[in-house]
């Protein structure tokens, strides 16, 4: 199962922390793997590299973190507002696959 952590703070999202895999096909041609993954690259790099935010961003295997600066500025926010939306509609899709959670 794959698990989107997102941290609340008083504006909005300043974190989120993606986990794990989807089991649906085998590594590589998993739809729902490549879909979260490409939503979270997009994220991760809107928000260091199109806007230029010092947010941090740590990949490993099966987890990617991405944390905002405090403050954030507020189109960062905006990406992870998106992400978090945009996961939250596949997890319609696949529940039994993707889970979708606020702290």
């Amino acid at each position: 199962m794959i698990r989107a952590v997102f941290h609340r703070s008083g504006q909005g999202f300043c974190a989120v922390c993606v986990t794990g895999h989807a089991g649906l096909a085998p590594q590589g041609k998993d739809i729902l793997c490549a879909g979260v993954t490409s939503a979270v690259q997009l994220t991760a790099n809107g928000i260091t590299e199109v806007l230029g935010a010092p947010a941090t961003v740590k990949v490993l295997e099966n987890e990617v973190a991405i944390h905002l600066p405090n403050p954030p500025d507020s189109a960062s926010l905006a990406f992870l507002q998106a992400l978090h939306l945009h996961l939250t509609l596949l997890r319609q899709e696949y529940p039994q696959r993707l889970s979708v959670m606020e702290v």
